[in-house]
């Protein structure tokens, strides 16, 4: 269970998708796959991201997971209004921390991502350390809040 926590929090989202190479608690390099990471009906947040957008309380659910392919939806609040977007994801065959996503901007951001069965935790600082690397410079915002599971759940119905 620590390592499904470790391991789901240690993702980042761009235009283009891949996720880390994290050590493991017993010091094994742990070989991620975001199809299997984002093969879930439940929940995944965006906890941190690099996009300067005005958006708070982002997450993610699967609506069809197909070979090469995942279709989802994404639900954020923007400016104090909850907005919902079809979004699609593309599997790179080749390396399996790649995932192209289509249906916004083609801007590229850098996003730890949890799951909503570990976000009750805050990320393991393994996984805001890779994160810190790989997006270089940028400037990060928190945008999960605990209260985001309440703002989104009243929303949804």
């Amino acid at each position: 269970m620590k390592r499904q926590a470790i391991l789901a929090a240690c993702v980042y989202f761009a235009a283009d998708v891949i996720i880390a190479m994290l050590t493991n608690t017993r010091g094994r390099v742990a070989q991620l796959d975001i199809k299997q990471f984002v093969n879930t009906t439940r929940q995944i947040w965006t906890y941190i991201t690099t996009s300067s957008a005005l958006v708070t309380c982002e997450v993610d659910r699967m609506r069809s997971m197909h070979r090469l392919s995942i279709s989802f939806r994404r639900t954020f609040v923007y400016n104090g209004t909850r907005m919902d977007m079809q979004m699609r994801g593309v599997f790179d065959r080749l390396c399996k921390q790649r995932m192209t996503l289509f249906g916004r901007r083609s801007n590229i951001r850098y996003d730890l991502r949890v799951k909503n069965s570990s976000i009750d935790r805050r990320p393991h600082p393994d996984c805001r350390y890779y994160l810190y690397r790989v997006m270089g410079p940028r400037t990060e915002h928190t945008i999960y809040t605990p209260d985001c599971q309440r703002v989104v759940s009243l929303r949804q119905g």
